[in-house]
């Protein structure tokens, strides 16, 4: 058994906004849009950055079969009744469809996140957030991230300077609490002119006080990085900055995940604080990880706590990361406040293995869609009856024709027996890599599928959002259902069509690589706990400094 270094994690309280101080703040528009920001990957920087993984470079054996709906490899699902002749029933529509009115984008690439209470939606990209009713009505100006944040929290680094950048939104619907919970990153714009080691950087959180985001929050933050500032540290080193912040929910806990980069190494940090105390206005000591190794001995890489719905056995909380080129690592926590916290880490080996994504093209430009950012890390977790979901990036050669393809990898493990999940083909697991094309369509030409985001209902029903481009199409959204029950994977649906070539005026050059993605979201609706709303960008005729995209949100039934 590995014991995994760690420490306590004092979180700091801010002030907290009423309800008629947050309608002060959404009512001036000018205030929020001045503080957005052109902002995306620095030239020559890695987003986040990455521990090195083992992917394939090379995808897994091919089949000639080519379309989404079938197997170019075990797909890992224990067939339930008659296989079926033919292709299954696509996808069903969307019952609600409209586009996040974003102006100022607020960065890019979209960073697209989406969470849903019973009464509202809120929608954020890196630096913006906006409430909506679920007819997409606005509900309030937009916000940026440091108008949100300042409004509550007062920070500056050891220089004196003002925290003043506020990125990478994160936003989860909390179905414990009936709460949402927002993160970012933050650090002083102008770090790079300040001394290493008087720079600081922080994770800011809030929590809604209640499922009306209009009535009000509770700020709070905690260090960048681990041991930030502490002389003779062992850990911190000057420079030690955040970067790309995963955060997850479960009966205990509120878990964020990221990474810390300096001048000479990269890390991946895991901690967590108590979720009631956070929810009731009451800031408590935490906890924290910073050399967290996955079964084979290897540091880990990004690391995604599951929005958990209902309580695992055992009281237990689940994470997944990545490990070699085909292995998931499923973590679990218990008792993560005191002193029996335990934490276990099982290696599931995939059939199909994981092969390293590539970026691609796009209609009516040689500029390409970047898919390759996160490798085949996991992008999204949600635990759900006993069963964990996941997303990554992928490839294949669909068609077997020599040109691979990003597709996405979708798994379904069990973890009800824990420490036993067995790897597919087990019963109920699902290990399956779709992409290639849609079968009831008849557009040829090469195409990419990337970026997902998954949620599962309380039937068990998954749905997959997520953004395809191809050589004879612009970059759009689609989704996908994977019924509890079903054989296999549904055929796509188109969700909003991409309205010309996706381009940015930050980023030149005839082939350049457009930043994509990233993120994308995925909220069960809790007002009956069987919709599935998800968020994801796609290029559309409303072009600013930070590009030609805007984000589409739609609710599925399944």
């Amino acid at each position: 058994m590995k014991t995994h270094k760690g420490g306590s994690l004092r979180a700091r309280a801010g002030s907290h906004l009423n309800k008629k101080q947050m309608a002060a703040l959404l009512k001036s528009a000018a205030a929020a849009a001045a503080q957005v920001r052109p902002d995306g990957p620095r030239k020559g920087e890695q987003h986040p950055p990455r521990i090195k993984g083992a992917e394939r470079t090379v995808p897994p054996k091919s089949s000639k079969q080519r379309y989404e709906t079938e197997e170019a490899g075990p797909t890992g699902a224990k067939e339930r009744g008659p296989k079926p002749k033919g292709p299954l029933p696509e996808t069903p529509a969307p019952t609600k469809s409209w586009r996040a009115t974003l102006t100022g984008k607020g960065g890019f690439p979209a960073d697209a996140q989406i969470a849903v209470s019973s009464t509202h939606v809120i929608v954020t990209s890196r630096q913006v957030m906006r409430y909506y009713d679920k007819n997409g009505n606005a509900l309030a100006n937009q916000i940026g991230s440091t108008s949100f944040f300042t409004a509550g929290l007062n920070l500056t680094d050891a220089a004196g300077n003002a925290i003043d950048r506020f990125n990478d939104l994160r936003c989860i619907f909390d179905s414990y609490r009936k709460r949402f919970w927002v993160t970012a990153y933050a650090g002083f714009s102008g770090a790079a002119s300040v001394p290493a080691a008087k720079q600081r950087y922080y994770i800011p959180m809030a929590v809604s006080k209640t499922q009306n985001p209009l009535d009000g929050w509770f700020f709070y933050y905690t260090d960048g990085a681990a041991q930030q500032g502490q002389a003779n540290s062992s850990i911190w080193q000057p420079g030690d900055a955040p970067d790309y912040p995963v955060i997850g929910i479960d009966k205990l806990a509120v878990t964020i995940t990221h990474s810390v980069a300096s001048a000479n190494r990269k890390y991946w940090r895991v901690f967590f604080f108590p979720a009631d105390s956070f929810a009731a206005g009451q800031f408590q000591s935490g906890w924290q990880f910073w050399d967290l190794k996955n079964p084979d001995g290897s540091a880990i890489g990004l690391t995604a706590p599951a929005v958990h719905h209902g309580s695992p056995a055992g009281g237990r909380a689940f994470w997944l990361s990545r490990q070699g080129s085909d292995q998931i690592v499923v973590w679990a926590i218990t008792h993560p406040f005191d002193n029996a916290r335990h934490v276990q880490a099982v290696a599931v080996k995939s059939a199909w293995g994981f092969s390293s994504p590539v970026n691609g093209q796009q209609k009516g430009s040689t500029k390409v869609i970047k898919f390759t950012n996160l490798g085949t890390d996991v992008m999204k977790a949600a635990y759900r009856n006993g069963f964990l979901h996941m997303v990554t990036n992928d490839a294949h050669d669909w068609g077997a024709i020599g040109k691979v393809r990003t597709s996405i990898h979708y798994l379904r493990l069990p973890v009800s027996k824990w420490p036993d999940v067995p790897a597919p083909p087990a019963s109920g697991d699902v290990d399956r890599v779709f992409g290639g094309g849609n079968p009831y369509e008849k557009l040829g030409g090469l195409k990419h599928y990337g970026w997902a985001a998954v949620e599962a209902n309380k039937n068990g029903d998954a749905v997959i959002g997520y953004a395809r481009t191809g050589e004879k199409l612009y970059p759009e959204v689609r989704a996908s259902l994977y019924k509890a029950n079903g054989s296999d994977i549904r055929p796509s649906r188109l969700v909003k069509a991409g309205d010309k070539s996706a381009d940015n005026p930050n980023i030149s050059g005839a082939n350049a690589i457009l930043p994509w993605g990233d993120t994308s979201g995925a909220s069960v609706d809790p007002s009956d706990d069987t919709g599935i709303w998800i968020a994801q960008e796609y290029s559309s005729n409303t072009a600013d400094g930070n590009g030609n995209y805007d984000i589409w949100v739609a609710k599925f039934l399944s």
